[in-house]
C-alpha cells in the first residue's frame, strides 16, 4: 500500500478545489446583454403593406450627446415618405426627423440629458408603411452619432419579422 505524503495531499486539495471553482462557475454563471445584442426593433403594426410606428430599443455603447444622431436604414422596401415623428420614453429633450433615401435620421435638439454608456434606451418612429412582398426578414442597420464626435459611432444590425397580411372578407 502506497503512503501518501503531504505533497500529495496538496496536489489532492488543488484539485479539488479547481473543480470546485470551475463547477461553481459553470452553475452560476450567468450571460448579460451586450450592446452588440441589445438591439429590438418591433412595429406596432406588424402586417405586412400596413402603416405602422417603429419601437426601437438598444443600450448605448458610448456616451449620447443631446445633439447625438440616431440613423435608422432600412431596406428600400420599407416607404418612409410619411415618416415625420419620433419620440422617446428614455431620452427626453426630442428630436428632429429627416428621411435620407432609406434612412430615417433622428437627430437630438439638443436640450436634453447625457444619455450615459450602458443605459436601456427606446425611440419610437414612424409613419412607416410595412413592406408588401412577404419575405423571412429584413435587415436594419441602426448607427449612434454625436455631433460633437462625429468620428465616434456605433453601429448595430438587426432583422425585421412581419407576419402575412390577412385577407379581409366581406
Amino acid at each position: 500500500m502506497k503512503q501518501i505524503n503531504k505533497f500529495d495531499t496538496v496536489i489532492m486539495n488543488h484539485n479539488k478545489c479547481s473543480m470546485f471553482v470551475i463547477l461553481f462557475l459553470m452553475v452560476f454563471s450567468v450571460t448579460a446583454a451586450t450592446p452588440q445584442d441589445s438591439l429590438m426593433i418591433k412595429p406596432a403594426n406588424p402586417i405586412q403593406g400596413e402603416p405602422s410606428v417603429y419601437t426601437l430599443s438598444f443600450v448605448t455603447v458610448d456616451t449620447l450627446f443631446p445633439d447625438g444622431i440616431i440613423e435608422i436604414t432600412l431596406t428600400e422596401d420599407f416607404d418612409l415618405s410619411k415618416t415625420r415623428l419620433a419620440n422617446s420614453t428614455t431620452i427626453n429633450g426630442g428630436f428632429t426627423v429627416a428621411v435620407n433615401g432609406n434612412t430615417v435620421v433622428l437627430q437630438r435638439k439638443g436640450t436634453g440629458r447625457l444619455v450615459l454608456p450602458l443605459e436601456k434606451v427606446d425611440v419610437q418612429f414612424g409613419v412607416v408603411k410595412n413592406p408588401q412582398k412577404l419575405q423571412v426578414d429584413f435587415p436594419l442597420r441602426m448607427t449612434v452619432k454625436n455631433a460633437t464626435r462625429p468620428d465616434k459611432h456605433a453601429i448595430h444590425q438587426q432583422k425585421v419579422v412581419f407576419a402575412e397580411k390577412r385577407n379581409e372578407e366581406n
